[in-house]
């Protein structure tokens, strides 16, 4: 169902959006020409012209017009919406979705004015692939530490589990399921511990561990093992000793598991941007006339997994190509559908005015704005 097309409700939902960032107007007389939001909404007050670069992961409200030139044109590159309330020339906008108020002229964009002369594309998707290549690098280096810390804790469950093995009186460093005395080693396991815990942030799990190590782990220790300290004095250092080491191993233990937790959370966080990428919910709203020598494309991501979540992209296009038609008062469709299928039809020019333009199926498709009432 088609949305009223406003760009007030649109603009102050991004002038909400917490940490917004702020630009002032924006222009070639600057120190530099490229302005990244990163992860944040974005607002400039004021116009932007010249051969300036915009980018960001969110939105991007412009309070003014965007001026390039045909030679530089300015570029603006987000992975949420573009409003920009005057109007737009010379510019290559890359977006989600694209709102423009005023007139458009030679862009490569989606706006919301006429378009004539213009390249419309939606469905972007060079943002997303490289937040995909971003986390695939910090999985990397996860595993990386996750091995450096597995052989760690393999040397340190060894090393205090010969310790205990040379004593005198043997020593009993069982605790249940959570710290486990084998022949060679000590074991620690605290994926119990964890879920009675359940989700907690990383501060308070940390200091749930502390008191857990401090009143659960050393009191019963301490009450199993009372005929080896009370054996002799120097047993006591010797204990406490141990209690060092094994203190030292449930750091390692607890450090390698949040590695690994962050590996799952790294999994589900590149599978989430694939999906999302792969399947666009792009439209491109026009709420003035569509005119000759205008091309709409929907660009349709695919994903392959090469195996291990390393994918690589690659895109088709739903078309729409407008032509003169024969009657002054006729357009030309030219439809690619995705490289599947190919048709022409002619319409009313009427027709391709204040229309959402959308695809489907790798198809374009068209409906009437619900504009409101003034």
């Amino acid at each position: 169902m088609t949305e009223p097309f406003a760009l007030e409700p649109l603009a102050q939902a991004i002038l909400a959006a917490d940490n917004l960032v702020v630009f002032e107007g924006v222009s070639p007389r600057q120190a530099h020409h490229f302005f990244d939001a990163e992860d944040r909404d974005a607002l400039v007050r004021g116009a932007v012209a010249g051969a300036i670069r915009l980018r960001g992961k969110r939105s991007l409200l412009i309070q003014g017009e965007v001026t390039g030139t045909p030679v530089t044109p300015c570029r603006i590159e987000v992975g949420g919406d573009v409003l920009i309330t005057g109007g737009t020339r010379y510019a290559h906008i890359s977006a989600r979705n694209i709102y423009i108020g005023g007139q458009i002229q030679d862009c490569r964009l989606s706006a919301a004015g006429d378009l004539q002369r213009s390249q419309a594309e939606v469905g972007a998707y060079q943002l997303g692939q490289g937040q995909v290549e971003g986390l695939r690098t910090q999985v990397e280096r996860a595993r990386d530490e996750r091995e450096r810390l597995n052989r760690l804790v393999g040397q340190e469950e060894k090393r205090l589990g010969r310790t205990c093995n040379t004593t005198l009186v043997p020593l009993d460093f069982n605790t249940g399921r959570i710290v486990r005395q084998e022949a060679d080693r000590i074991i620690i396991d605290l994926s119990t511990f964890y879920q009675a815990l359940g989700q907690l942030p990383e501060t308070k799990l940390a200091s749930a561990l502390d008191e857990f190590f401090a009143k659960g782990v050393l009191g019963l220790l301490a009450r199993t093992n009372q005929r080896y300290l009370a054996e002799n004095p120097t047993h006591q250092k010797i204990f406490l000793q141990l209690l060092r080491q094994l203190r030292e191993l449930f750091l390692l233990v607890t450090r390698r598991d949040r590695t690994l937790h962050l590996l799952e959370e790294l999994a589900e966080e590149i599978d989430y941007l694939v999906a999302k990428i792969c399947s666009p919910h792009c439209r491109i709203w026009v709420r003035g006339q569509v005119l000759h020598n205008t091309t709409l494309e929907f660009v349709l991501p695919s994903a392959q997994d090469q195996g291990d979540r390393h994918f690589t992209f690659s895109r088709t296009s739903a078309l729409l190509q407008v032509q003169p038609g024969e009657e002054p008062d006729q357009l030309d469709l030219d439809l690619d559908c995705a490289g599947l299928s190919h048709f022409r039809q002619s319409v009313a020019q009427g027709e391709l005015c204040g229309v959402n333009f959308y695809s489907l199926n790798g198809q374009v498709f068209w409906e009437p704005l619900h504009l409101p009432v003034t």
